[in-house]
């Protein structure tokens, strides 16, 4: 383990000495960008991520004035914005055969831009420095922060109108946009494409608090959904028909304890592929496992990871009213341990599903007085109606086999967190369903789960991780949910089937981060950093 710990902070420390654009290609391709401009590394960081163009394969034109519906399609994609076509159009000179028709009312719906006024955007007139500042400011919403009495310190203060002074003044403070090397804003002035991909990637430095979500080269990294204010810490995330749900808790205990606002429910929302919400469902407790049963049309959540736990299926499809229906279990695991296999003491986590069986994590066992964990660790749960009827199938002290040694080992599972069914695509525990002992860095294999020729195989690895997941074809997006950034990313790229990815905590001894597991040794190579504390994994492919 200290081997494998070593390796994954060299890694770290390697890619953390790298500015965000050194992991794209900072190569740029156009003639017309000098590797020395000061605007060279944001235009390669841009283009690398999918956000900006070039006006042909070879130039980029960075003196050229950007049109109000060219930065309108730059936001949108720089912010994972969903792109929409309203039955009535939002703006008279915007139809739906307009280029930029999706991005535009993108941006309008998100508040970002409100159009020149009497119905219209103007959608090829230039937009000036000081509308772009104000579309960076409301981007970020940081509206609250606006002063009305703020001054400018240009040496052309004249140039910005006085209604925009409070979005340039608070733009300029968090080093969003800057005057040129006179000191002169000229707010009134059209924006450049150099200037618009430096704001822009000022922008996407903010979003990250200073932190900017870096990936190694060929991936590229957006933000797919952000919570809010009253929806927050995202947690578990699952796909049911082509739509993603994610659980977000809310701030709630561990036993379904209120939250510092007294709310008391964790919210599950459905997204569509572009990340815009479809539904939403509120369920009483602190939601920490999420699963489709796609078999069922049906998503499993169970709540409560320390005590008070139950379970809660949610019917997208179903009437109004009828969608959600919790579920008792026939025992509570909360009881202090007994002889009873089904009393550990804590609650449940994560819920994996193969053939039809669901399983679920028993989590916050407590120990006996040898410090050992001897109750279920893995149960099954059977459901009738309302209730779901419990049996232990892995047992917190079973026997494995060591990866390393090849050796027999009693297990002694403390903190069974995530669980999932190794994919075909696997070169290894095909078929097996893994469960992440996460406290103490390890992940258990269970081959032929609930069999009579059950096994266990243990893999040891160099830091506790959050979720596993396991890439299943060449194109695909990883999404990752972030609980203290209250977002969810998206990571796409080009991936070999079979590769294994892990989320690593904030707690975990190294810096939060999303790396490459290897299965024979328990290595990890960091691919994603400047993550605040990666929970949920998900990889969809295409």
């Amino acid at each position: 383990m200290k081997r494998a710990l070593t390796s994954i902070v060299a890694t770290v420390l390697l890619l953390g000495s790298m500015a965000p654009a050194a992991l794209a290609d900072t190569s740029t391709r156009f003639v017309d960008v000098p590797a020395n401009a000061p605007y060279a590394a944001a235009v390669s960081d841009l283009v690398f991520k999918g956000i900006i163009n070039g006006v042909d394969g070879a130039h980029y034109a960075p003196s050229k004035s950007l049109t109000r519906a060219e930065m309108a399609a730059i936001m949108a994609r720089a912010l994972g914005l969903s792109p929409g076509t309203p039955a009535t159009p939002t703006f008279a000179d915007v139809n739906a055969s307009h280029w930029a028709h999706s991005y535009i009312n993108a941006v309008a719906q998100a508040g970002i831009e409100t159009g020149v006024g009497t119905g219209r955007f103007d959608p090829d007139a230039h937009v000036t420095r000081e509308q772009a500042a104000k579309m960076i400011v409301v981007a970020l919403e940081q509206n609250g922060s606006l002063d009305p009495g703020a001054t400018l310190t240009f040496a052309d203060n004249a140039s910005v109108d006085n209604w925009a002074v409070p979005y340039v003044a608070l733009a300029t403070q968090l080093k969003l946009v800057a005057a040129d090397s006179a000191n002169n804003f000229m707010g009134s002035s059209d924006l450049t494409r150099a200037d618009a991909a430096t704001w822009m990637d000022n922008l996407l430095s903010h979003r990250q608090d200073g932190t900017p979500v870096s990936t190694v080269h060929g991936f590229h990294t957006r933000v797919f959904a952000q919570g809010t204010a009253v929806r927050n810490n995202p947690d578990d995330i699952t796909l049911l028909a082509g739509n993603t749900f994610v659980s977000y808790q809310n701030g709630i205990g561990t036993k379904g304890e209120a939250n510092k606002s007294g709310g008391t429910v964790s919210t599950v929302v459905e997204y569509d592929g572009a990340g815009a919400i479809v539904n939403q469902w509120d369920l009483a407790g602190k939601c920490d496992g999420l699963t489709a049963d796609p078999a069922n049309n049906r998503i499993l959540a169970t709540v409560n990871e320390d005590g008070n736990s139950s379970m809660f299926i949610i019917n997208p499809t179903a009437v109004a009213g009828q969608q959600v229906q919790q579920i008792a279990f026939n025992v509570d695991p909360g009881k202090l341990p007994t002889t009873d296999p089904l009393a550990w003491g804590g609650g449940t986590d994560s819920i994996a599903i193969q053939n039809g069986n669901i399983y679920l994590n028993a989590s916050a066992p407590a120990a006996d007085a040898n410090g050992n964990f001897t109750h279920a660790a893995l149960v099954q749960a059977n459901i009738q109606g309302n209730t779901a009827t419990l049996k232990p199938i892995m047992m917190g002290n079973a026997t494995a086999t060591d990866v390393a040694s090849g050796n027999p080992v009693t297990l002694n599972v403390s903190d069974a967190d995530s669980s999932t069914v190794v994919p075909s695509a696997s070169a290894q525990y095909a078929g097996d369903l893994m469960v992440d002992d996460q406290g103490d860095s390890q992940l258990i294999f269970v081959h032929h789960a609930g069999a009579a020729d059950q096994t266990q195989t243990r893999l040891s690895i160099g830091t506790q991780v959050n979720d596993v997941v396991w890439a299943t074809s060449t194109q695909g997006t990883l999404y990752v949910t972030d609980t203290s950034a209250n977002k969810v990313y998206a990571i796409t790229g080009n991936f070999t089937p079979g590769t294994v990815f892990v989320a690593c905590p904030n707690d975990s001894g190294v810096g939060s981060f999303v790396g490459i597991l290897d299965l024979k040794t328990g290595n990890i190579t960091p691919v994603a950093i400047g993550l605040k504390a990666p929970k949920g994994l998900l990889f969809v492919g295409q």
